[in-house]
């Protein structure tokens, strides 16, 4: 088995706090509200934030069965990291 690649994590940590971040916001307002919104009007059922999340860190992770893009696990791994600060933050911490 190969080693852990600890950069993904950290290169995750960038995106999510990073220059995308800031780059997918609309007026201020973060995509992953914009796209909960949507897909609930679409799909008739509540959508949160963290379930944005979580499901576009489902077609990074899908997307990694078609070979390896570092990108995709990056991705996922970012998805994720946000998911977790949306739902502590919806949780109140606990």
């Amino acid at each position: 088995m190969n080693p852990i690649d600890r950069t993904i994590a950290g290169d995750a940590v960038s995106l999510v706090v990073g220059e995308r971040a800031d780059s997918y916001d609309a007026n201020g307002e973060p995509s992953v509200r914009i796209v909960s919104r949507l897909w609930s009007a679409y799909l008739d059922v509540g959508i949160t934030e963290a379930d944005v999340c979580h499901m576009m860190a489902l077609l990074k992770i899908g997307r990694t069965r078609s070979g390896y893009k570092r990108d995709s696990y990056v991705d996922a791994v970012g998805y994720e990291l946000l998911a977790e600060a949306l739902q502590r933050s919806t949780d109140g911490g606990n």
